[in-house]
């Protein structure tokens, strides 16, 4: 389930930004990107799920 869109310039700038900010700060993350904190926590983890294999979640 989808709440955004993301074009590949938007998928690439959400990757960095986790990166940046870790994935647990998604509202910092989300103005970042200019897209809801909700989405780009949802778009993250059914894109990059390799990224949250090693944290709790939140």
């Amino acid at each position: 389930m989808h709440y955004a869109e993301f074009a590949e310039d938007e998928s690439q700038a959400l990757l960095n930004a986790i990166k940046e900010y870790e994935n647990n700060k998604w509202k910092v993350i989300g103005q970042k990107v200019g897209k809801p904190a909700k989405a780009c926590e949802q778009y993250a983890k059914e894109h990059f799920p390799d990224l949250f294999l090693n944290s709790k979640g939140r």
